[in-house]
């Protein structure tokens, strides 16, 4: 029921409104002695690309555990789990490795609108965590003389690259409307003289 409103949606924007990449994990909680055929047939109808076993039980051992991650969330068997952990170091608005949702069961009676209408708000939660601030990566020196870098873009937001020869007075070199994904600066026009520093500033 999730894929297409969680994984598919993400999967098309290239991340969050905030350029955050989101994994969709499905996890099976029933051993493969009782259902495991059935269980296949779920992940390849829905077409689940990223899937985990939360079991270890094999009776012919003597290994009983079943569901370890699971029950870290709620109590053993209970079902449908959903939960929504933030992986984002350094954001603003959210720890790291913290819950932004633990909810067992679906949505009221289970119809299709309360679906939908769960699933925007489960979007809305995560598109509430907010990306670090973007820094400068993959910095090279031209043979030219010229210079380039990437940073992360953003859906909606531009960035400015700016220059300065002194850290106070700063000018704007380009602007880039942003899309998710990296973007690759390059300054062709580099005077090999002088001092040369840049920042981003994204609006």
């Amino acid at each position: 029921m999730t894929l297409p409103n969680i994984r598919d949606w993400y999967a098309n924007r290239k991340g969050t409104v905030n350029g955050i990449p989101v994994e969709h994990i499905s996890a099976n909680i029933v051993p493969h002695d009782f259902a495991q055929e059935q269980c296949d047939e779920f992940v390849h109808d829905r077409g689940i690309t990223l899937a985990a076993n939360d079991y270890n039980a094999d009776p012919r051992r003597g290994i009983t555990q079943t569901n370890a991650v699971h029950d870290l969330f709620t109590s053993p068997f209970s079902k449908p789990l959903f939960v929504i952990i933030n992986c984002v170091s350094n954001s603003p608005s959210h720890l790291q490795n913290v819950l932004v949702l633990n909810q067992v069961g679906g949505p009221g009676s289970g119809t299709q609108a309360e679906w939908n209408a769960a699933m925007v708000q489960w979007r809305a939660l995560i598109d509430s965590v907010q990306a670090p601030p973007p820094k400068l990566t993959d910095l090279r020196l031209a043979t030219n003389g010229g210079i380039r870098f990437s940073f992360p873009g953003q859906r909606g937001r531009t960035n400015q690259v700016m220059v300065s020869g002194n850290l106070v007075n700063w000018t704007v070199l380009a602007s880039f409307f942003g899309t998710n994904g990296p973007i690759t600066f390059r300054d062709t026009n580099v005077p090999p003289t002088l001092r040369r520093f840049y920042r981003l500033r994204r609006l």
